[in-house]
């Protein structure tokens, strides 16, 4: 008797398991697509694709100049890809000889002393001469006047976003405040000087002791900066000599925490954000009188299909689609009009891994870093429509 119940009881949960998988969402989730959206086919089963580095995280990608060296930044330091042989090398710290730890963000700059890295990591800022040019400790090697204190300025202020502003200067965003550190005309010794500190800003939610994770420059000299929070967050946007305005859920923002800003087109811009299987995105357009307001929310709960709930990062590609990163899912490439959704990749498809944070191109193709490894998509796989 006991071995019967026993028995019935494992149908049962045999039976239980059996029903979550029939009901539950597949990697396309969400209901058919509504909102004037459709979904095309997802290219070819690894066709197309390699991977690299598998196991490593990356939050940001940056090619070199002359597009010969991918160079990937996470949690497990910093990388140099040869974009030819996929071979790969560990770029160090010039001060202490180690690894980089949280590499978050990458700025590349090139004068006629060279060319190099900004890195912004868990403990600074630092500056890597790229291939050609001299160790930033050489007597050749000049570096900028601008640039010649930050290692000392921000040492021990976890770095977490980079911005070139169109004059020339930086936005730097610690894990507490927003940075400027001044243009070519600035002299040596002036210190970067922040612009804008989270517990300054205008408005009734306080984002204060949130990382400002997510920058963008418009093009009209407007700043847009966002929070990553379980709890407040929202997006700062100040422009050009004006006060910070605050955009929050309760002004209709999709959601709290901001993961990326995206600049769709001259007077459109993109709000990806979420936490877990919450969020989606938010679309902000220029009214004719200057003024930057909520259109829409994309989200896949109210059937826009995306890739996944959360919207982890933002791409525009040279082919003028937008990419749209998730957390879980892979990603969901879209006209630009967002009318029309045009691929979906996952770890089917040959991502290395479904959590996509960064995205940079080449003539070549794509270069994607996240979650789990590199993975280079060519071009012809993803050359249509």
């Amino acid at each position: 008797m006991i071995r019967r119940l026993a028995f019935l009881g494992l149908v049962g949960l045999f039976a239980a398991y059996v029903a979550f998988l029939v009901n539950r969402p597949s990697s396309d989730r969400g209901p058919a697509p509504a909102g004037g959206a459709s979904v095309g086919s997802p290219s070819g089963p690894s066709e197309g694709y390699s991977r690299l580095l598998e196991g490593r995280e990356f939050s940001d990608l940056l090619l070199s100049p002359d597009g010969a060296t991918l160079y990937g930044g996470g949690v497990q330091g910093l990388h140099a890809v040869d974009a030819k042989t996929l071979e790969w090398t560990e770029v160090l710290r010039e001060s202490t000889g180690g690894s980089f730890r949280f590499v978050r963000a990458l700025v590349l700059e090139s004068d006629a002393g060279g060319s190099r890295l900004l890195v912004g990591h868990a403990d600074g800022l630092d500056v890597v001469p790229l291939a050609g040019s001299p160790p930033v400790g050489a007597s050749s090697y000049l570096l900028p006047p601008r640039l010649s204190n930050l290692a000392s300025f921000f040492a021990g202020k976890p770095v977490v976003a980079l911005l070139p502003a169109a004059n020339g200067d930086y936005l730097v965003s610690t894990d507490r405040s927003l940075y400027r550190v001044p243009g070519p005309p600035s002299p040596s010794s002036l210190a970067p000087q922040p612009v804008a500190s989270v517990t300054e800003l205008d408005g009734a939610v306080a984002l204060a002791g949130s990382p400002l994770n997510t920058l963008l420059e418009d093009p009209y000299g407007g700043v847009w900066a966002g929070a990553y929070t379980a709890k407040g967050g929202g997006i700062a946007y100040q422009p050009v000599n004006g006060a910070w305005h605050h955009y929050g859920v309760e002004d209709g923002l999709v959601h709290g925490s901001m993961t990326s800003l995206l600049l769709a087109d001259r007077d459109r811009i993109l709000a990806g954000a979420g936490l877990y299987t919450a969020g989606g995105a938010t679309v902000f357009v220029r009214t004719p009188a200057g003024d930057w307001v909520m259109d829409r929310n994309l989200e896949l709960s109210s059937g826009f299909p995306l890739a996944g709930e959360k919207v982890r990062h933002l791409f525009k590609d040279s082919l003028d689609r937008i990419w749209f990163c998730s957390e879980y899912d892979g990603v969901a490439i879209f006209d630009n009009a967002l009318t029309r959704r045009l691929h979906l990749l996952t770890q089917e498809t040959g991502l290395s891994h479904n959590e996509i944070k960064a995205v940079v191109e080449d003539d070549g193709g794509w270069w994607l870093g996240g979650r789990s490894g590199i993975t280079r998509i060519e071009r012809r796989v993803l050359s249509f429509p």
